[in-house]
């Protein structure tokens, strides 16, 4: 997988824009945007783009959840990229296509798999792909260290299935990729929901 960030050099808020390909170009890699965020420079890096001869700048896209700062960008990047757009069925974007908890779903040159993380928002969900250890976790919470009873069953059940893979790097929603002990991380953030739970 190549990933790239199509938010460098943005000037407004915004969550992050992964552009995501194959290793090698290959005619049968989904070129995937994860979220399509709020700066217009995102428009600005996708013109410039070269995905190589053969090959869409994108091939799909795919909404985290429904928040305006990983939105806003979709009108017009439909318009010079008319792509298909999946999310959540609660995610009131227009004219998506819903995908369902656990779905695997084509990523550049893997596939990848539809985890529904609620808890951020109703219609909040990230996609790991476990062939290189990747999740693109989207707003979900992953440095938990607040000892609280806030999450539901729902999102500690995802937590756990998503722990029980290698997560060798976490690109989140908002900022740079975690490359340092991210598997760590999202354990003990489980652990710390589990503590919390079982004091209540």
């Amino acid at each position: 997988m190549i990933i790239k960030d199509l938010t460098l050099g943005k000037k407004e808020y915004t969550s992050s824009v992964w552009h995501v390909s194959g290793e090698f170009h290959s005619f049968s890699d989904v070129n995937t945007l994860i979220d399509t965020g709020y700066d217009k420079i995102v428009l600005s890096h996708l013109e410039q783009m070269k995905p190589g001869i053969g090959k869409k700048i994108i091939d799909k896209i795919v909404l985290t959840h429904s928040h305006f700062d990983h939105t806003q960008n979709v009108t017009e990047i439909l318009k010079r990229f008319p792509v298909p757009v999946y999310a959540h069925p609660k995610n009131d974007t227009p004219g998506i296509i819903p995908v369902a908890n656990h779905e695997k779903i084509r990523i550049a040159d893997q596939v990848g798999e539809v985890i529904y993380t609620p808890g951020h928002s109703e219609d909040s969900i990230s996609i790991l792909c476990p062939d290189d250890g990747i999740l693109f976790s989207g707003d979900m919470p992953y440095r938990i260290f607040s000892d609280s009873d806030e999450y539901h069953s729902d999102f500690i059940e995802a937590l756990e299935y998503i722990c029980s893979h290698d997560i060798r790097v976490i690109y989140p929603g908002h900022g740079d990729p975690i490359t340092d002990y991210p598997q760590h991380l999202l354990e003990d953030s489980l652990l710390t929901i589990k503590k919390s739970r079982d004091k209540s």
